[in-house]
């Protein structure tokens, strides 16, 4: 489903790029980045609160767009939280 969002964002038929960003090993909570060459787009599948310094980090390649696919990370009452400080 992310390759396929990622391909339809930017109308390319680029190879697709995976890779994990958490820390967990096989029994944690798997996240994903995914991005093409170009990384005009980043696609991060179920993000975590343990990986926000990765985002954050990610986030700094100006000029791209972070689409985060059902995030899992709560701060109080919403149910997401903004990357920028």
């Amino acid at each position: 489903m992310a390759r396929s969002a990622l391909l339809q964002a930017l109308g390319e038929t680029a190879a697709v790029v995976a890779q994990r960003i958490d820390d967990d090993g096989i029994d944690g909570e798997q996240v994903g980045v995914y991005t093409t060459a170009s990384k005009k787009v980043l696609v991060v599948v179920t993000p975590t609160a343990d990986v926000l310094k990765k985002l954050r980090k990610l986030e700094e390649n100006k000029g791209s767009t972070m689409i985060l696919l059902n995030p899992q990370v709560r701060c109080g009452s919403h149910a997401s939280v903004p990357l920028a400080s």
